[in-house]
């Protein structure tokens, strides 16, 4: 196993599988940036910041990369998310994602990430299933509604 698969291997493992987030500033440098995760994260703060608000949805997280390519100091992957809906219900839940990623010595550098986080919201049912396909077409997806007393509007 080449050093920079171990080192993505265990960004998985200790970050989101032990959900340990010390380890984000052990494996991501403090310069390091991480794009594709709603904004840019700019240092193991931020991505930090980031990795509680998904704590807090999600679960039971397994990560299995699927497929891995390295050119120097370069890295490329897919990756498979299974993990369970922290609430009552426990549902399964599983979202696909893909990074490219400029490592160094047993550290992460720069990391662009594309994790298919529409698809985990619908599933966590904070999105309308299909959600894509509806603004696709150009159907909105919520509906506004008019409240009579302050004539001000609300989504619903």
């Amino acid at each position: 196993m080449s050093k920079h698969l171990s080192t993505i291997n265990n960004w998985f493992q200790k970050v989101w599988m032990e959900e340990d987030t010390k380890s984000i500033y052990e494996l991501f440098v403090p310069e390091g940036k991480a794009g594709g995760m709603g904004e840019s994260l700019f240092g193991p703060e931020q991505f930090a910041a980031f990795h509680t608000e998904i704590l807090k949805l999600i679960g039971d997280i397994q990560v299995t990369i699927d497929d891995f390519f390295e050119n120097g100091d370069k890295v490329a992957f897919t990756c498979t998310f299974k993990a369970k809906k922290r609430n009552k219900s426990n549902k399964e839940i599983e979202f696909t994602g893909s990074c490219f990623a400029k490592m160094g010595d047993g550290v992460i550098i720069n990391a662009d990430n594309f994790f298919d986080f529409l698809n985990l919201f619908e599933q966590l049912g904070q999105l309308p299933k299909n959600s894509f396909q509806k603004a696709l077409s150009g159907k909105k997806l919520h509906k506004r509604k008019k409240r009579k007393k302050n004539k001000k509007t609300e989504l619903v």
